[in-house]
């Protein structure tokens, strides 16, 4: 009887084992694929992207800035057409802004036009045909 428990022992210890390693390797159902993981958490924290385009006149020069609240601001220098990604908050309560300053930098009447595209929308848009003339926008995700 007593050769009996043992054996049954050490098999319950074996089996608990291989459950116990069986579970470790696969994540316990968690998922391990890290890339999927980080689309997972970005789209779960409200984290957003929208697209500042500056457009107008082909080959016009502009130097600005472009960004949010929550991802800071960033300089640029460049010809229209171009497209900048930026990040923002989208959550319920989100207080943040995406704003762009552009300025033309040439003395001549050619347009300047900067918008704030979010999902293939165009929320905000201005324009300048100034001598060196100077394009704002700014959009909150509140304002929908």
């Amino acid at each position: 009887m007593r050769t009996l428990l043992v054996d049954y022992g050490t098999f319950l210890v074996l089996a608990m084992s291989v459950l116990i390693t069986a579970a470790l390797s696969s994540g316990c159902g968690a998922n391990t694929n890290p890339k999927q993981a980080l689309e997972t958490t970005t789209s779960a924290d409200g984290t957003k992207t929208a697209i500042v385009r500056v457009t107008g006149t082909p080959g016009t020069p502009f130097k600005g800035s472009y960004g949010s609240t929550s991802a800071g601001m960033e300089s640029v220098e460049g010809e229209a057409t171009q497209d900048y990604e930026v990040r923002y908050n989208s959550f319920p309560g989100a207080l943040d802004t995406i704003s762009a300053t552009m300025q033309k930098r040439v003395e001549d009447y050619s347009k300047l036009t900067v918008q704030i595209v979010v999902d293939g929308q165009t929320k905000k848009e201005t324009s300048t045909a100034s001598e060196f003339g100077v394009a704002k926008v700014s959009w909150s995700p509140s304002e929908q």
